[in-house]
């Protein structure tokens, strides 16, 4: 599988309607899952209703998701990372919100 994506922000959920149709990633600490969807509560505390991809397993309590976002504001999962069990999300949302204000540094 190629693991190559265009440019993809980092976001939070109150962003996912500026990236419709475009690549996003996303981390969040996943709230429920079953074996096709998943709620994943964004660094900005936004629960984000994902898609996964065929065969995904979320093994971490955080997670980054890499997918495009639909109409409906869902993201349809492309591929996925482990962040572990102990993320700062409050943290993350701080760069987040930089990186959108700083884009030509990030």
């Amino acid at each position: 599988m190629n693991n190559t994506f265009p440019p993809t922000p980092r976001i939070n959920s109150a962003m996912l309607g500026n990236h419709i149709g475009g690549h996003v990633r996303l981390v969040g600490r996943v709230e429920s899952q079953n074996s096709k969807f998943a709620v994943i509560v964004a660094s900005d505390n936004g629960q984000v209703h994902v898609q996964m991809a065929e065969g995904a397993q979320y093994g971490t309590r955080y997670m980054e998701i890499i997918g495009v976002v639909n109409q409906d504001l869902m993201v349809s999962e492309l591929t996925s990372t482990n962040f572990g069990d102990d993320f700062n999300l409050e943290i993350y949302n701080e760069q987040i919100i930089k990186a959108q204000k700083f884009p030509n540094i990030f």
